[in-house]
Order: C-alpha cells, then structure tokens, then sequence
C-alpha cells in the first residue's frame, strides 16, 4: 500500500521552495491519537516535535530523556526525548524516539530513526508529492 502527500508551495526571495509534508497520528499515553503535518526531514535523524505536544500527549518532562542537540546552524538547544507510536496511513510504527524542543520550533519535522527502517519514502519531484509505501 501507498500513500501520498502533496507538497507545500512557499514563496521567498528566491522563488517556490516546497516543503515535502506527511499528515501522521501519534499515540497518547491513554492511547487516543494525536494528529499532525510534519515536514519529511531526511536530513534530520530524529522526529522534532513541539514541548506542547508532550504535554499533549499526556506526558512529563520528568518521564523523558534531557537532551542537548545541535540545531542547522549547530547551536546547543535543551529536548525532552520519548519513545512513541506512529501511524502513517494504516501503518503503526513503535519504539520512534521523538524529542520535544524546549524552544519553540515553526515546523515540526519527521526524521529517519524507526521511520526509514519500515517505510519507504520516495520524493516525487514530477508530481510534486511525497509518497510512503507502507
């Protein structure tokens, strides 16, 4: 099975960029599911999501990981790191290590820890889409 999600368009300075996007559910520590859009980030190793996502999902700081990471421009900034379950299209994925920035952060971003190892993500440039084969 494959899914598909569309590109963003974003106008700058330099003409279109286009942000390669993923709707995915996420699940609660009471097992309900919180959805989001997060940028396809292969760059990026890990997922990055937003302090107020933690607390959404019903947990603490205290039941996390700190961590420090470096960010694009290789500055040290505090996360909050858990292993949580996420759902692409009908696909379940556990055991993805997420960490929660606790600076706010504009777009939250899909790494490759867990997700690349079960999934397959093909850029397509022609359709302007990002599709996963689950």
């Amino acid at each position: 099975m494959a899914i598909g999600f569309p590109w963003i368009p974003l106008k700058s300075e330099f003409g279109i960029n286009y942000y390669c996007t993923c709707s995915v559910e996420i699940e609660k520590k009471n097992e309900e599911w919180l959805s989001r859009d997060l940028e396809v980030d292969s760059g990026s190793a890990t997922t990055m999501l937003d302090m107020s996502d933690l607390f959404e999902l019903g947990y603490y700081k205290n039941e996390c990981t700190k961590v420090y990471y470096k960010n694009a421009n290789r500055k040290k900034s505090l996360a909050y790191g858990h292993l949580v379950t996420i759902k692409i299209g009908n696909r379940k994925i556990s055991n993805v290590p997420v960490l929660f920035s606790a600076k706010p952060i504009t777009m939250p971003v899909l790494g490759r820890a867990k997700i690349l190892e079960k999934v397959k993500i093909v850029f397509d440039s022609a359709e302007k889409r990002t599709i996963f084969s689950l």
